[in-house]
């Protein structure tokens, strides 16, 4: 059956009508019927003594086709589809297919990391998104597993009632340790309530365990809890047995993390435990200022010399420790009445301090026990005598001065 052209036109005696007043098309009508070529739009207007208008014939062009020139169809007029559509048109009631490149980059392009400009080298630096999704992931399943974690402490913020917070980062997520939940009170007999804010304030780079307790996945922030940690430690280290007996007892080698550094003391915490560790206890060699042999943020080895349990609870209840006592002398021991040589290392009021040369044993030589009548210095080489020694400390005399110091070293 040969295709049948499509004739519109608002003329009602150009085609037949149908008694009901519908278009009647006429059967067998062709191509050929029309001297227009197949494919092109032709608009042939004529005019007639009356203003007749001949029908305008249109064909319907294919998409791949140039357009051609515009034909304007008359007011209420409308184009029907013909009886078959070629392979390369869609039809009215379906969306176009093709999207142009810029489209389709639209809905289906990944976000691109934003360039910031060149390297030395001539590439393109890239700033990525970074949302802190895994740091939140990691932090949540810490609260969620009560985990242990440990940290340098950043900064040092003001709390909502005016005490001091402790606040540091995890990637971009801010995590923060009110006031309260430092855990500075777990040790009344070492620390007094009027030096928290002191102690707090000084905590800048120290390193301290902590607890999530809450994470605000909207704003990045997270919660946390040094308290619980400490608490925690306590009863898997400091409070735990091994073998029948406690893991840490008199003369047990542990390790101390350096909170807090004053001139005579040092605070340190030892598995949860806050204790104070003094001058003499800091160092094997004389110590004027503990600033200048520990820092906060340092871990140290000490050994437990002091140590009292609860006689319920066997929890303990003091505990003192020393790193003096902690260092490895090799099995060296001043005996008395053998001649060393060394160098003066500090001097006080009452007392020269020498470290025998090649260890790190320091003497204590008073003053009035000097034979030695010129003035002495720090850095001058000199020779000691131990005449005794007292408390595991010996004591000495400086018998001459085998070296001066040079005058810029002193």
């Amino acid at each position: 059956m040969q295709d049948m052209d499509y004739v519109g036109t608002d003329m009602e005696d150009t085609i037949p009508q149908h008694e009901n007043g519908g278009e009647l098309f006429k059967p067998g009508t062709s191509d050929d019927d029309n001297p227009a070529e197949e494919g092109a739009v032709t608009d042939e207007t004529q005019s007639s003594e009356e203003g007749a208008q001949k029908p305008k014939r249109r064909t319907r062009k294919k998409a791949d086709e140039p357009p051609p020139d515009t034909v304007q169809d008359e007011p209420g007029q409308a184009e029907e589809p013909s009886a078959g559509l070629d392979s390369d048109q869609s039809s009215p009631d379906e969306p176009d297919g093709d999207f142009s490149q810029e489209d389709t980059d639209e809905v289906s392009a990944a976000p691109r990391r934003r360039e910031r400009g060149l390297d030395s080298q001539g590439r393109v630096i890239y700033e990525r998104s970074d949302t802190g999704q895994r740091e939140l992931n990691m932090l949540s399943a810490a609260r969620n597993a009560r985990t242990i974690l440990t940290t340098t402490i950043d900064s040092i913020d003001p709390d909502g009632n005016s005490m001091p917070r402790v606040a540091f980062h995890v990637g971009p997520v801010k995590v923060m340790i009110p006031f309260k939940e430092m855990g500075l009170d777990l040790n009344p007999e070492s620390i007094k309530p009027d030096e928290y804010v002191a102690i707090i304030n000084s905590m800048l780079g120290s390193t301290v365990d902590y607890m999530v307790l809450g994470v605000d996945v909207h704003n990045r922030l997270a919660g946390a809890s040094r308290r619980a940690a400490m608490l925690l430690r306590r009863r898997t280290i400091l409070n735990a047995r091994m073998g029948g007996d406690f893991r840490i007892k008199l003369g047990t080698i542990a390790t101390a993390r350096v909170l807090q550094v004053r001139r005579l003391s040092a605070l340190v915490e030892v598995y949860g435990y806050q204790t104070y560790i003094g001058r003499g206890a800091a160092s094997d060699l004389w110590v004027n200022d503990v600033r200048d042999v520990v820092k906060p943020g340092e871990e140290k080895q000490v050994e437990v010399v002091e140590l009292e349990r609860d006689p319920q609870t066997k929890e303990v209840t003091h505990l003192a420790v020393s790193i003096r006592g902690a260092k490895d002398t090799d099995g060296f021991e001043l005996q008395v009445g053998n001649i060393y040589s060394g160098y003066i290392t500090g001097t006080s009021e009452t007392a020269y301090f020498v470290q025998v040369a090649n260890t790190e044993i320091e003497v204590r030589c008073p003053i009035k026990s000097n034979f030695v009548m010129e003035s002495l210095h720090t850095g001058d080489f000199v020779k000691i005598k131990i005449p005794g020694i007292y408390e595991g400390r010996p004591t000495g005399s400086i018998r001459r001065i085998i070296k001066k110091a040079a005058a810029g070293t002193r």
